[in-house]
């Protein structure tokens, strides 16, 4: 399985948000989907994240705690298997997770 990312998720992509349980935050901006890596759980998708709710989840002073009021409660998340993923396209950049 390939993700397909647009070239402003790659602007959004943070690696290691200040956050002891969220390790990566993706969002494409084309989609309005968020894509959350959990550390010892692997990666979520949220579908129709405003763009405003990934600022402010991004800027905040906890990430977990924004996360888990404004997203977590309001979002369906969907588990992607990290193992059916073989690599995360940006607009033909390839990298393997």
């Amino acid at each position: 399985m390939k993700i397909i990312l647009s070239e402003a998720a790659k602007a959004t992509r943070h690696k290691s948000p200040k956050s002891s349980n969220i390790a990566e935050v993706i969002y494409d901006a084309e989609s309005s989907t968020l894509y959350v890596k959990f550390h010892g759980s692997g990666w979520y998708s949220y579908a129709n994240v405003p763009a405003e709710e990934h600022g402010k989840l991004i800027t905040a002073e906890s990430i977990g705690k924004q996360f888990h009021a404004a997203i977590r409660s309001k979002y369906q998340g969907v588990k992607v298997d990290l193992q059916e993923i073989t690599e995360i396209e940006y607009l033909g950049e390839h990298t393997t997770p």
